[in-house]
C-alpha cells in the first residue's frame, strides 16, 4: 500500500479527525518530501530505519533548519508508529531526532512597537472595502490585546464581539480545546469599529491567504526594522509574553499554554523578568570581610 493512500484512507479518519486542514496539508508535505527522496511514491514498506535516516540527511544536505527537520521526521514517525500499533508493520523506528539549537526568544522592544505602529497607520491602500491602515491597526491591537495567534484571528466573525468584549471559539484555537474571553481596549475598539463591513469575518483578506504574511512584512521592513520568520505575527504574542512577565503578570495564564516550558520560548531576556548572573556573584564576593 503507498504510504499516502495509507494516509488518506486510515490514519487522517482515525488520527486526525477534527484537526485542521492545515495539519493535514503538513503531513501532506513530508509524505510528498519522503517520495521525493525515494525517487517514487513511497509504499508503507519503505518505512525503515535506513530509508528515514537519508530523507532526514538530505534535508539536511539541502539546507534545510534542523527544526524543520525534526517536523518531517515527527511526522513520518507518527504515522510508522501507528502503522505498528495496528500491526500493518512489525518494526517500531529507531531514527533519533535532529540536534536542534534552542534560540533565544526575540520580542519587539518599545521603540521598535512604536515604529511599526506609525508603519502600519500610514499603510496606503485598501483590503476589500477597507483602508488597509484600518485593517491593519485593527489586528495588530488585538494581537496585543489578546495574545491569540494570528490564524484564530482571522477566522474572527462580528458575533464573537460584543461590545468590549472578544470571544475566540476553542475550534479556532490550537488544540481546540476551549473558548477564551478578553476585553478589549477601548482604542481596540475603535480600530475594529473603524473597519466596518459586511463580510462575516472581522478580518476578510479577500487575496491569497498567503500574501497576507508577505504584505506584513513589507510592513515590517518600512517601519526600519528587521524581518525574517522570527518576526511575523508570533513575534507579537512573543511581545505580550515578555511584556506581561516584565511585570508580574502570569505569561503561562496570558499565552494559555499547559506547560511552563513552552512559554519560556517566548520570553526575550531583554524584556521579561529572567533571572540574571548580573553583578549577584561580585555582591556576593562583597560580603566577605576581607575586601
Amino acid at each position: 500500500m503507498l504510504l499516502q493512500e495509507f494516509f488518506d484512507t486510515i490514519y487522517t479518519p482515525l488520527k486526525l479527525r477534527g484537526r485542521s486542514k492545515e495539519t493535514v496539508r503538513l503531513y501532506r508535505l513530508s509524505l510528498q518530501s519522503f517520495d521525493r527522496t525515494l525517487g517514487r511514491g513511497a509504499t508503507l514498506g519503505d518505512l525503515s530505519d535506513i530509508n528515514l535516516a537519508r530523507h532526514l540527511q538530505r534535508l539536511a544536505v539541502n539546507g534545510r533548519a534542523a527544526a524543520t527537520i525534526n517536523k518531517d521526521r515527527a511526522q513520518i514517525l507518527a504515522i510508522w508508529r501507528f502503522a505498528c500499533q495496528r500491526n500493518y508493520l512489525s518494526i517500531w523506528p529507531n531514527v533519533p531526532q535532529e540536534i536542534e539549537p534552542k534560540r533565544t526568544p526575540v520580542a519587539w522592544l518599545p521603540e521598535e512597537l512604536d515604529s511599526l505602529y506609525r508603519a502600519i497607520k500610514s499603510e496606503e491602500g485598501y483590503i476589500g472595502a477597507v483602508k488597509a491602515a484600518h485593517y491593519w491597526e485593527a489586528i495588530f491591537l488585538v494581537i496585543l490585546d489578546t495574545a491569540e495567534r494570528i490564524g484564530a484571528i482571522r477566522q474572527l466573525e462580528w458575533h464573537h464581539l460584543q461590545g468590549e468584549w472578544l470571544t475566540v471559539p476553542a475550534e479556532l484555537r490550537k488544540g481546540k480545546r476551549r473558548d477564551r474571553q478578553y476585553r478589549l481596549s477601548g482604542e481596540t475598539v475603535e480600530a475594529i469599529a473603524r473597519m466596518k463591513h459586511d463580510k462575516p469575518k472581522i478580518f476578510h483578506w479577500p487575496l491569497n491567504k498567503y500574501f497576507l504574511w508577505n504584505k506584513w512584512k513589507y510592513i515590517v521592513e518600512r517601519a526600519g526594522l528587521t524581518s525574517g520568520r522570527t518576526r511575523m505575527f508570533h513575534c507579537l504574542r512573543r511581545t505580550v509574553a515578555s511584556a506581561c512577565d516584565s511585570v508580574g503578570v502570569n505569561p503561562q495564564a496570558v499565552l494559555d499554554h499547559k506547560d511552563r516550558s513552552v512559554t519560556e520560548m517566548y520570553l526575550d531576556p531583554r524584556i521579561s523578568h529572567q533571572t540574571s548572573a548580573r553583578g549577584i556573584a561580585l555582591a556576593y564576593m562583597r560580603k566577605s570581610s576581607s575586601i
